[in-house]
This record gives structure tokens, C-alpha cells and sequence, in this order.
């Protein structure tokens, strides 16, 4: 993909007070929100940062400053409190980093490599959401859908002219966008040689600088017909064969004007630019259709989801126009909320050809819709791409007072529960960290711990939370010093992570106590377990333990009778005492044929006057044997 995001930080900046990380880790991302959570507001940093480059200093620092009327500040933020985005892309190769940051005390883009790497990443993007689709059809049945402002505004930048421009000057410019060569055309006529005596306010149009001028309104007129002809080309192409759409749309165009004459006089020429217009009509694609004339009025005539599937094709064809992520720029899909009107079958054939787009791009996909989220979420399972993407979810807590967002990666049995908990759904939470506990204790705990002494079913023979509780000394018997991160865990699972009793979620005892169950969830899941003797070599290897003090040696050698791991946590590594069976010792090792590695342990260091302290640990003493 060339280059992509990798982290995004966000501070002071709409819904975000404090100091927000989401990482994106390169991948493509699937994030849920809720409304009100923020996500709108990542979409919207992330769209004020790219197209920072392409304002001055002052326009691009204006949504950090306070006092400034345009300002996106969070408005717990105080007056000298920072306002800020940053975004940090990574390479494909996953060698290289590059950081962008502004705000209301920083402009990246003075640095002209910063500069060129976010209009390439920029002109190669686009974002997408409900509001521009809706906004292309919302004309009442009296008025003209005559969209050139939302053009002006939303597409420019992104059509692309067949020739770059070229000024009055006849230089030739890097630039092919209609943006570009509409804001130059503006700049133009304060700049024309005016007549002189009594007609000295009106542009003289014998000069060859005028006669340049109305050639290059020809040409852009020009332009703009073709690439809107291809662009209506495009967007029906992909009506018809993605979404199986029965409306198509058009595009009619009335040319930009110059220097006009005024209304009620025979020769006074205003000396202004009139703006073109674009107006867009529809067409039914039905078979059977007898009228096929233009619909000029596509609102009051197709319902939303035909007009919504319409817009996003036209969306789409533009995108398909840009170049891909390079070798020095990123490429990246923004999608907001885009399907709030369609209905299931449209929904999937859009899901569809939105991941057509990963290729090349890296998909960012916000939305509220619980049901869409899970269609894209089956599609990237059932292609088979989860390590391609991060799946997360923002919730809101609002225990402090100011509601303070937090993420979560979707796919861990803890981040679930924390979901369930700042979406007030207690029930939910209480459940899924009973399974969450199971998870985690079975991870850690040897496998005789986790295995139920009787059961009545063949396909699970595990013991279920009471029995893996119930163990929890054994546990730390068996990894002598691991400390007790779970003091309540007996006392939650019979209070609040038992099935049958949650009839009062609501009460502020209970959520305290689902709190505190979920942080000692998050203590103990930071423990991990690493097999040294594995199940291959038990009973099968020999190995042996000695030790010395000056001249004094003592060993044994032994087999393993179980796996041999270690359980680390925050640093420290706790050792596990399986079963061994001595089968050789040096005189003095006083210890019986089968037993627990620490009595072997105990026996050797005591046969060369040494005391547990003083001894290495039994892993600094092990040696497997030829």
C-alpha cells in the first residue's frame, strides 16, 4: 500500500479533551460508535489534517485557537490548554515512520517535504459520508438540483482535467484538478488592463490579455464538459453492474460566463465571472419503460435508498480516477455512516464494492448501524483477512463528570466486557467476564487445573469458573510466590457473575463491584505462560540438576512426569513444580524416586550447605542430557 496511518492522536479537538490514541497499526480499520461517542469527530481530524496542506497557516490553525469564532476546540478545554492532531503514517515495510502534527501552536507544512507528502496523500484520498450524499439530491420539486457549490466545495479537488493548466503567462502548470484552475480563473479579472477616460471602471477587451482570459474560460469549459461526460460515464457503469440500480444520473452543464452584458442596457458589460452551473438529472433504467426523459426533479421521484446508491456511485467513480498509495504518500478510504437509508440487499452490494478498495488504500469504515457493522465484520471473516484488519469499538465513560471516550480492540473477551459496561448493558458485562475469567485462568493454570475431575460431556470436559476459582490456591501453591490478583473473585462469582443472579443491575453497589471485577480481570489476563519442557520430552528426556558451593557438587539426574512452564507477570517469573522421577542422585541428595522438582530442588542445595536463597533457581541449574 505505500504508506498508511498508524496511530492518530487527537487532544483538545471536538469531542476529545484529553490525549486520545487510536492505533491503526497500518491495517484497514472497522470501528463502531455509538452516537455521541466521537467517531464522527476521528472522521473530521482526520479530514481537517489532510486538508491542512492545502490552506495557509492562518485558515489551517484556526480550529485550534481559542477565541477564534471557527474554532473545533473541546469545550472543556480551557484557554491556555492545547488544541491538536497528529498522525503518524508507517511504510509498508514497517521500517519507516512519519509524523504530522498541527495545532494551535504548530504548522507542519512550512517543512515542503511535509508538505508534498500530505497533497499527495491528500489528492490520492477521499472521504466519505451521509451528509454529501444527502446534500446532492435535497432540492424541494420548484428548484433546479443545480449542485455546482457542493462541486465547488467537495469535488474539484478531485476532478481531473485532460491537460494541466496553462496561465496567461504560458506557463504550464503541474496541476490537472478543476479546483485549481477554477481558483486561478477567479483571480484574473482585478488583474485585467481597464479602459481609460470616462470608461475607466470597465475592462478594455481589445487587450490580448482579455482575449487569453475568455480563451482559458473556453478551455475550462471545455474541460468541465468532458470530465464531467466521463464522470457520468463512470457512475452509471457502476450503478448498473455493482448496486443493479434502475437510475441512473446525469449531468447537464451551463458554461462559466465573463464580462456579460448588465440586464436593461444594449453595451455596459458587468466585468464579472458567472459561475456555472451543474445540474443534476436522472433517468430510469427499467426495462418496460416508455418515458425515458430526463427526470429533473430526482427527490420528489425515486425514495432515498435508489438516490443514496446513486450518489455513492458517482463518489466512486471520482475515487476511481486517483492514484493508489506510492512510494511517498498514503492512500486512505474514509467511509462515515454512509448506508443509514438503504436497506439489507443494497447495504451488502455496497459492503461489496467498498472492499474492492483495499487494494492499494487503506479502508477506514465509521458507523453507528450495530447491523452494518456486523456485515462488514463477516466479510472480512469470511475472506479470511482478520490479520489486515483492527475491529474496534468506542464507548463513553461518563463516570467523571466530562464523557471521556474509550476504544477497544472487539475481538478480546475484556474488551467486550468493557463495552457491555460503559454501554450501561450490566447483564451483558457480567456474563461475558465469567467467560473472560474461564479464558484467562485456562490459559494460565497447568492443564491438570483446568480439567474437571468428572464430567458428563464428552466435548467439554473443562471445569467451568466455581471449579477454576476453587484451584486458585493450588495454583499458587503450585507457582510458588505468584501474588493474589483476584482477593474477590470467589465473592463476584457468586454476586454478580453468576447467571442467576442479576436482578439488580441498576444499583450503583452492583456497577462499583462490575468495576472492580473487571479490573482484576485486567491484572491477572497481564500474566502470561511459557512452556519450557513440553509434553514431547516428558517421560522421554533426561535431564539433570546441579549444584555447587566452592568445591562441593551435588546432582541428580531425572525425568519430567509433566509439562515444565513458567508463569511471568509484570517481570517476575514464577516456576512451576511438576512431578519428576529421580533416577540417579550423588550421595547426600536425600529425596524419594518421584517427586515435586522444588523437593529435588530443596534436596540438591541442601546436600552442598546452601539454603533457597543462597541456591539458583532450579531453571539455572537444569540441563537436558545427550
Amino acid at each position: 500500500m505505500g504508506w498508511s496511518v498508524q496511530e492518530v492522536k487527537l487532544k483538545g479537538f471536538k469531542f476529545f479533551k484529553d490525549e486520545f490514541t487510536i492505533n491503526f497499526d497500518g491495517r484497514h480499520i472497522l470501528l463502531y460508535g455509538e452516537n455521541g461517542s466521537g467517531k464522527s469527530s476521528i472522521y473530521w481530524s482526520l479530514y481537517t489534517i489532510f486538508q491542512a496542506c492545502l490552506k495557509t497557516q492562518e485558515d489551517a490553525q484556526k480550529y485550534y485557537i481559542h477565541g477564534n469564532e471557527q474554532n473545533l476546540r473541546n469545550r472543556f478545554c480551557g484557554e491556555h490548554d492545547e488544541s491538536s492532531i497528529s498522525v503518524k503514517f508507517i511504510d509498508d515495510t514497517g521500517a519507516n515512520t512519519k509524523e504530522v502534527e498541527i495545532s494551535n501552536t504548530k504548522y507542519p507544512f512550512t517543512n515542503p517535504i511535509a508538505k508534498s507528502f500530505m497533497e499527495k496523500s491528500m489528492i490520492s484520498s477521499d472521504f466519505m459520508n451521509y451528509k454529501f450524499l444527502q446534500k446532492l439530491f435535497d432540492y424541494p420539486n420548484s428548484k433546479e438540483n443545480e449542485v455546482f457549490e457542493i462541486f465547488e466545495k467537495e469535488v474539484f479537488k478531485f476532478l481531473q482535467f485532460s491537460k494541466p493548466l496553462v496561465d496567461l503567462d504560458g506557463n504550464t502548470k503541474t496541476v490537472t484538478d478543476a479546483e485549481s484552475w477554477w481558483k486561478y480563473i477567479q483571480t484574473i479579472p482585478e488583474k485585467l488592463p481597464r479602459n481609460t477616460g470616462k470608461n475607466w471602471k470597465t475592462i478594455n477587451m481589445g487587450t490580448p490579455m482579455y482575449k487569453a482570459f475568455t480563451k482559458l474560460i473556453d478551455e475550462f469549459n471545455s474541460e468541465m464538459r468532458k470530465a464531467l461526460y466521463s464522470l457520468g460515464l463512470t457512475t452509471e457503469t457502476i450503478i448498473e453492474r455493482e448496486f443493479e440500480n434502475s437510475v441512473n444520473i446525469k449531468f447537464q452543464y451551463e458554461p462559466v460566463t465573463f464580462n456579460t452584458i448588465r440586464p436593461g442596457t444594449h453595451k455596459s458589460h458587468d466585468g464579472e465571472i458567472h459561475s456555472p452551473k451543474i445540474i443534476l438529472t436522472a433517468k430510469m433504467t427499467d426495462t418496460g419503460v416508455v418515458d425515458d426523459s430526463p427526470i429533473r426533479h430526482p427527490n420528489s421521484f425515486f425514495n432515498e435508498a435508489k438516490l443514496t446508491c446513486a450518489a455513492l456511485a458517482m463518489r466512486m467513480a471520482i475515487l476511481g480516477t486517483k492514484p493508489t498509495a506510492g512510494p511517498d504518500y498514503a492512500s486512505v478510504l474514509l467511509v462515515d455512516d454512509l448506508l443509514i437509508s438503504l436497506d439489507m440487499g443494497y447495504r451488502r452490494k455496497v459492503i461489496d464494492s467498498i472492499l474492492k478498495y483495499r487494494e492499494g488504500r487503506q479502508l477506514i469504515i465509521l458507523t453507528h448501524d450495530r447491523s452494518f457493522f456486523r456485515l462488514v465484520e463477516s466479510e472480512i471473516e469470511k475472506n479470511k483477512e482478520d490479520k489486515k484488519w483492527k475491529i474496534l469499538e468506542l464507548c463513553i465513560d461518563e463516570d467523571a463528570g466530562i464523557p471521556t471516550p474509550k476504544i477497544f480492540e472487539h475481538e478480546s473477551l475484556i474488551s467486550k466486557a468493557k463495552i457491555f459496561y460503559y454501554r450501561h448493558e450490566y447483564a451483558a458485562c457480567a456474563n461475558t467476564l465469567r467467560r473472560a475469567y474461564e479464558n484467562v485462568l485456562k490459559k494460565i493454570y497447568p492443564t491438570q487445573f483446568t480439567l474437571a475431575i468428572k464430567t458428563d460431556s464428552l466435548d467439554n470436559p473443562y471445569q467451568n469458573l466455581n471449579g477454576l476459582i476453587c484451584c486458585m490456591s493450588k495454583f499458587r501453591n503450585y507457582y510458588v510466590g505468584f501474588p493474589d490478583l483476584v482477593p474477590n473473585l470467589t465473592n463476584d462469582r457468586q454476586l454478580i457473575l453468576n447467571p442467576f443472579s442479576h436482578d439488580d443491575f441498576d444499583t450503583p453497589l452492583y456497577k462499583r463491584e462490575l468495576k472492580e471485577s473487571i479490573t482484576q480481570l485486567e491484572a491477572i489476563s497481564k500474566a502470561s505462560k511459557e512452556v519450557i519442557v513440553d509434553e514431547e520430552k516428558v517421560h522421554v528426556k533426561t535431564y539433570r540438576m546441579e549444584i555447587h558451593n566452592d568445591f562441593h557438587v551435588a546432582s541428580a539426574d531425572f525425568a519430567f512426569l509433566g509439562v515444565w512452564d513458567k508463569v511471568s507477570y509484570e517481570g517476575v517469573d514464577y516456576y512451576g513444580n511438576p512431578k519428576v522421577r529421580v533416577l540417579s542422585k550423588t550421595e547426600g541428595v536425600d529425596v524419594k524416586d518421584v517427586v515435586g522438582l522444588n523437593n529435588l530442588h530443596h534436596a540438591v542445595y541442601n546436600a552442598v550447605n546452601l539454603n533457597k536463597e543462597a541456591a539458583p533457581i532450579p531453571f539455572n541449574c537444569i540441563s537436558l542430557l545427550p
